[in-house]
């Protein structure tokens, strides 16, 4: 979702962005698919947690993979005053996701320096994605990390270095 929120902005305003990294999403709508995380994170309430390991375990009811569970823990704060809160705006997110979805809605291209980088073992950038990355940027640049779409969960070092050098490029 990160990935469409920079796509439009670069979009929109292409005067403030010097370059994009896009990771694991092209500029097309997509289907629904993540209603097990939603309904996974909108079961807890962070304010009454005790710890992260409870959230954790709530979590792993509905999610299997502990990577993808940790990787979503990573928006939960501690307050001050006991329990936590999500850092994202869960409610925003789910109210708003359909319109998250879908394809970008500015009028013109971005031709700044943009990197796209796709997971080899993800369906979220497809072989004929590549020519409709070039019509909407068409200065980008495709590179693909053996990885599925959580590239940051599961290479983050990889993902670092590849963006690192395209950011100091």
């Amino acid at each position: 979702m990160g990935g469409k929120t920079a796509m439009e902005f670069a979009l929109r305003y292409p005067d403030m962005t010097d370059k994009l990294v896009v990771v694991d999403i092209a500029p097309k709508t997509y289907p629904p698919g993540h209603d097990i995380i939603f309904k996974a994170l909108r079961s807890i309430n962070p304010a009454t947690l005790a710890d992260r390991q409870e959230a954790e375990d709530a979590l792993a009811k509905d999610i299997d993979d502990a990577g993808i569970r940790l990787f979503l823990l990573k928006n939960l704060a501690r307050q001050k005053e006991g329990g936590f809160r999500w850092k994202m705006n869960l409610e925003g997110i789910y109210q708003n996701y359909e319109q998250i979805l879908k394809e970008p809605t500015a009028s013109d291209p971005f031709h700044g320096e943009a990197l796209f980088i796709r997971g080899k073992k993800s369906g979220y950038i497809d072989p004929g994605d590549e020519s409709l990355i070039k019509q909407w940027f068409p200065e980008a640049r495709l590179e693909t990390m053996n990885a599925g779409h959580w590239v940051h969960a599961e290479d983050p070092d990889g993902l670092y270095d590849l963006v690192h050098g395209f950011l100091s490029a």
